[in-house]
Order: structure tokens, then sequence, then C-alpha cells
């Protein structure tokens, strides 16, 4: 296991770094509590959204004096933190905090002095992503305004995403994407031709339509969406399925032949 800050490993034999045991590798996500209660009635209302704290990593680390304002300079300025136990994954990161001490002294030539670093490294996003942006296949959504379809996204993936792009292709009219953990949604009433596709962006809440098979540009209809039930526009979280973490996607409304739906962004993770 190395960890890396934008690409430079910290267990570096040419700079003479070496991370220490008291560095806690494994993040932790907390949530606020939330201690609301109704007039009357004992106890607390369940299930009140929390917000999510930002992880601090500790850093603890050994560094020749030699090579010591090189480490703090990474340290401070650096921004995507990797490990090599997850490979293809990183963290967005700052430095909340750093220090170092002097714990040896040189001792001749041969034996140069030693200083401790400690940093407070925060993962301001929460979660780990993906390297890679992915696209899910196109799953169809075709039936009536009275059934209900399904379709399952960035599997294996145990952070919820707020970042991705979901695509509808017609002909649909008065859809409606639910995520089946969170309940966040979206709908678009108006009729979608079959030649046309309808993309989401989950971050910003915004829409646009194109009449090709596109995920960039074409006319915003972000006037004719309409979200709810969250602070963010869609949130897609993750369920634990058959022992797999599983995020799923509801579609409801009229969809004829030829109706798919799709997703993509980069997944995210808890590590």
């Amino acid at each position: 296991m190395t960890l890396t800050i934008d690409g430079t490993a910290l267990d570096n034999i040419p700079f003479g770094w070496e991370v220490l045991g008291d560095t806690e590798i494994s993040s932790s996500v907390s949530n606020a509590l939330i201690d609301a209660q109704a007039s009357g009635r004992d106890g607390s209302i369940a299930r009140l959204r929390a917000p999510r704290s930002a992880p601090i990593i500790p850093v603890v680390m050994e560094t020749p004096k030699a090579n010591l304002s090189l480490l703090r300079m990474l340290l401070r300025s650096g921004k995507i933190l990797g490990d090599t136990d997850t490979p293809g994954r990183f963290a967005v990161m700052e430095c909340a905090q750093i220090a170092d001490t002097m714990i040896y002294a040189a001792n001749g030539p041969d034996v140069p002095e030693l200083h401790e670093v400690r940093a407070m490294l925060k993962l301001p996003e929460i979660y780990w992503y993906d390297d890679t942006v992915t696209t899910s296949a196109a799953v169809s959504i075709v039936g009536s305004a009275g059934t209900t379809r399904y379709a399952t996204v960035f599997p294996g993936a145990t952070g919820p995403n707020r970042k991705s792009l979901v695509r509808l292709k017609g002909p649909t009219i008065s859809i409606i994407v639910t995520d089946v953990v969170s309940q966040t949604y979206f709908t678009y009433s108006p009729n979608l031709p079959a030649s046309s596709y309808l993309r989401f962006d989950a971050e910003t809440g915004k829409a646009w339509v194109t009449n090709t098979d596109t995920w960039f540009g074409g006319t915003e209809v972000t006037e004719f969406v309409r979200t709810g039930r969250g602070p963010y526009p869609l949130e897609l979280a993750p369920a634990i399925v058959a022992g797999v973490a599983t995020t799923t996607l509801a579609i409801t409304g009229t969809a004829s032949t030829g109706a798919t739906i799709e997703v993509r962004g980069q997944a995210r993770h808890d590590r």
C-alpha cells in the first residue's frame, strides 16, 4: 500500500520519505446528528437528512532535512490523493494542517538530520472516484404510464453519485426518473420524439434536448424539468441487493418502442 499525491508516492526511496505506522489510511464518513422533536410526542423525528462531514486522514512521515521543504510543498499544494490498494480511484484532497519536528540530528555525512512530518489531509468531496468516466448500457424503458421499469447503474459503487448525466431516448411523454434509495427524482412532461435525446445533469438540475446521439450541446429545456425530495437535483444512491452494492433507477410514464435510459459518470466509493 502506497499513498500518492498528484502521482508522487509518499513512500519514496529517492527522496528518503517513509510513511509511518501512525498514518490512518481508512477514512471515515460521519453524519451530523439532527435531533428534531414534534410537540407532544416522545422521541425524535426519524429519517431527517443529515449532512455528511468531510473525512480527515492523518498522515505521519519521516524525511531527511534535505527534502523536507519538498515534502511540505507536496502536502500543502497537492490536489489528488491516490492509494495503490485501490488502483483506478482517486480522492480530491486538501491539506488542513501540517507540522514537522526534528527527531534525529545529523551525525556525519552518512547520517542525515531527520524530521517527522504530521499532516491532516481533508477529503472535501468525501468519496473516492473512479479514474474513468463510464456510460451504462442503454436499457429499454418501454411501458405505459401505469407501470414502473428499472435500470441499474454503477455496479459495485458504494458512494452516492450526484455528478452523473442521465440520458433518455424517445419516444416518451410525462416521464419520471426516481432513485430508489434517495427518492430524489426529475420529471419531463413534454413529448420527447423518437429521434431525440433528453440529457439531465444530476448536479445542476439542468437539461437539454438533442436530435443526435451526443452527450454535449443541444437546446436547453430546464424550464420543463421538475426535481424533488432532496437538497440535490438527483442523487444516485446504492443499496445492497443480493450481496452487491447496486444503484437502481425507477422509470414511470409513457415510453414507446425504442425508448431507453443511460447514465454517464464516475462511480464513487467509500474507499
